[in-house]
């Protein structure tokens, strides 16, 4: 009988969500999430064990993910400790792989906890070495490192060393660089302050990947490649 009212109490919940899709964005206020929540919430009180209580979870993280991005960030670490407790009940390894990595892109993107986030992040591949997502956290990772290393002092020179690349290989891949500075010169003679670094993205596309690097204002650059591991840099200079 429990389990019968839970789903009945599921149900409920899924009709009250599609009316507040149905509501034009502008006028669905709070009080309208926090209700569609409370009856999703009702489901699991119900009976902890209904069938339908893995989705109600889904459903109150994607509300409240929604919540934060419209009235406040305190509703995204709601949103991720939801995620966590989906992880949780439903016990299933592609489920649980996709709800951390929610929670890792919450604590990066909306959150700001990127310590946090490369934690779960870190957590993921541990419990996952063989996911077929494992590029996606591995991605994310190297991502959090440009930032890290953006922050960090002495960084500004947007080259990514490496104790085992040899000195002269990162010489020589300044040298030989392309200029890339919209026909101008790219040397640092007289440069001003570098603009900082807004944001990082990456996606993966196939066989490639695609990163993008938000600043605060347009610099000119120099590109090339280091061996060992291979990789390119980019050299950014402040216009003078």
């Amino acid at each position: 009988m429990k389990r019968q009212s839970a789903s009945t109490q599921f149900a409920r919940a899924e009709e009250q969500r599609a009316a507040l899709n149905s509501k034009p964005s502008e006028k669905r206020t709070l009080a309208d999430y926090k209700q569609v929540v409370t009856v999703y919430r009702r489901v699991a009180m119900i009976t902890p064990r209904a069938p339908e209580v893995p989705d109600s979870l889904l459903a109150i993280a994607e509300l409240y993910t929604e919540m934060g991005d419209r009235f406040g960030r305190s509703y995204y670490q709601s949103a991720a400790d939801s995620y966590s407790s989906w992880c949780t009940n439903i016990r299933r390894a592609k489920y649980c792989q996709d709800a951390m990595l929610r929670v890792a892109k919450l604590q990066r993107e909306q959150l700001g906890d990127s310590a946090q986030s490369k934690k779960t992040y870190e957590d993921f591949l541990k419990r996952y070495p063989r996911s077929p997502r494992k590029r996606e956290a591995q991605e994310a990772l190297a991502e959090l490192a440009l930032l890290q290393s953006g922050d960090a002092p002495g960084a500004a020179n947007g080259v990514a060393t490496n104790s085992n690349a040899p000195a002269s290989a990162v010489e020589e891949a300044r040298v030989n660089a392309p200029v890339h500075a919209e026909g101008k010169s790219a040397s640092r003679a007289g440069a001003a302050e570098i603009p900082h670094v807004r944001r990082i993205r990456a996606a993966a596309n196939g066989d490639s990947a695609r990163v993008t690097i938000d600043l605060e204002d347009s610099v000119q650059y120099t590109s090339g490649r280091i061996a060992n591991p291979d990789r390119i840099f980019f050299d950014l200079h402040a216009p003078r």
